[in-house]
């Protein structure tokens, strides 16, 4: 009993200890930029798309100094990380992220919401297994296609052969082959 409740205080004492940080700082842990650390007074970004690029185009993040408040920025192409010391009372710190952002051209992609790993994930398995019976069918079908006959077929028999007991759900089946054809999305001609 004693270890759960060391456990549970532990926790508390964590989570008291990630809201101490500074205000305004939006917790960015994915994404084109990330806010590593933050203390009153200096903000760590990482940027992964500055890994491995020249120390000479780093040379642009000083304009960042530019902003009311903002004293000096470093940058490190090898870790892609970027230190913005600030004046803590003069400029919030959400207002260096954002003038970051728009020195670095990323603006529109910080406001963006990326997609989880796990859809991403299914994407591209449901992209490779098209694919796949692509090159196995040699371009005469693939599995969007399948699936647009699959509803037309089995939509039609269902309304042939039940008339009104199954007559929503084969039309149904129907209506989903015809918006699948009408949007042509994933269709075999992308594999030309």
């Amino acid at each position: 009993m004693h270890i759960i409740t060391g456990f549970i205080i532990a926790m508390l004492a964590k989570k008291v200890k990630k809201n101490k940080g500074v205000k305004g700082v939006p917790k960015l842990k994915t994404g084109p930029v990330r806010i590593a650390h933050a203390v009153p007074g200096r903000l760590r970004f990482m940027v992964p798309d500055l890994r491995g690029c020249r120390p000479s185009d780093l040379k642009t993040l000083e304009r960042i100094t530019r902003l009311p408040g903002v004293t000096k920025v470093t940058a490190n192409s090898i870790s892609g990380s970027i230190v913005v010391y600030y004046s803590h009372g003069t400029i919030e710190p959400a207002m260096v992220l954002m003038g970051l952002a728009k020195i670095l051209g990323l603006e529109d992609k910080i406001l963006q919401t990326p997609d989880p790993y796990l859809l991403s994930w299914l994407k591209n398995a449901g992209a490779s297994l098209n694919r796949a019976v692509y090159e196995e069918a040699h371009g005469w079908i693939d599995l969007r296609s399948f699936l647009v006959l699959s509803l037309l077929l089995f939509g039609g028999l269902k309304v042939w052969r039940d008339r009104r007991a199954a007559f929503p759900a084969g039309i149904t089946m129907l209506w989903w082959a015809l918006n699948t054809i009408r949007s042509g999305k994933g269709t075999g001609a992308d594999y030309k």
